[in-house]
């Protein structure tokens, strides 16, 4: 009869597959969609928005005192590494908060090189695509600039349509008296828009800021741009009122 303890053949492929289970349950995909993420906003020139998750080669976690730290490594792909290889492997730390799951870091050992052509050219198509939105941007600015004061223009204009009970035109009225209008019609209606209108240029008028206003200021306030539209049409009709208020004089001066 053998005296030979029992082969333990099953505990050792027990082990095994109790270590492939812990090595499972600690590998996070999500960790690691995380860091890719991140990475992929860190290159000004965007070229990093090529980097995928190839595979995650390896995955450990660790409990820490306020995060818990899982530390991978990855294999990215990119088709503009600086070594011309399609993938690269990194180790990558992402801290998850345990007060806060949702608030997350991470670190990298190193960051990916990218191809220095690849990068000048993401740098261009960037900087056309900016471009482009800018030129967009500024139309549509442009656009509404055009309306607002197409719009306020044709309300100074037809004040003189709009009268008070006693026959004013909203064009003749106090300051006081043009608030109570959009007061009593809580500011709806084309009677108060008009109102409004009236108000609004009858402030700038008035304003130190622009009856202090050399002709250079208001011409250059005229035609900026970047000024509010009704600011640059008071402006416009400020400068006017100089230029023939300069001329009157000097031809009272030759008389």
């Amino acid at each position: 009869m053998s005296l030979l303890p029992p082969p333990r053949r099953p505990i050792a492929l027990l082990t095994v597959f109790f270590l492939l289970i812990l090595n499972l349950a600690s590998s996070n995909p999500s960790d690691a969609n995380y860091a890719v993420n991140e990475l992929k906003q860190l290159s000004d020139s965007d070229v990093y928005t090529t980097l995928e998750l190839a595979t995650m080669l390896s995955s450990s976690t660790t409990q820490g005192s306020f995060n818990t730290i899982t530390k991978m490594q990855l294999e990215l792909s990119s088709p503009h590494f600086k070594s011309k290889s399609s993938t690269e492997s990194f180790t990558v730390l992402v801290l998850t908060s345990l007060s806060n799951p949702d608030q997350k870091s991470f670190a990298i050992d190193k960051f990916p090189e990218m191809d220095p052509d690849a990068v000048e050219k993401f740098w261009i198509d960037k900087a056309r695509r900016l471009r482009d939105e800018r030129e967009v941007l500024h139309g549509e600015l442009r656009s509404k600039a055009s309306f607002v004061l197409e719009t306020h223009s044709a309300y100074v204009q037809s004040a003189s349509d709009f009268q008070t009970n006693d026959g004013r035109p909203l064009n003749s009225l106090s300051n006081a008296e043009l608030l109570n209008i959009i007061d009593s019609s809580r500011g709806k209606g084309e009677r108060a828009a008009v109102a409004k209108a009236v108000l609004n240029e009858n402030y700038l008028l008035s304003s130190k800021t622009f009856r202090e206003a050399s002709l250079e200021d208001l011409l250059n306030m005229r035609s900026d741009p970047k000024v509010d539209p009704i600011r640059r049409t008071v402006a416009g009709r400020l400068y006017n009122e100089k230029l023939l208020e300069l001329a009157g004089g000097n031809d009272e001066k030759e008389l």
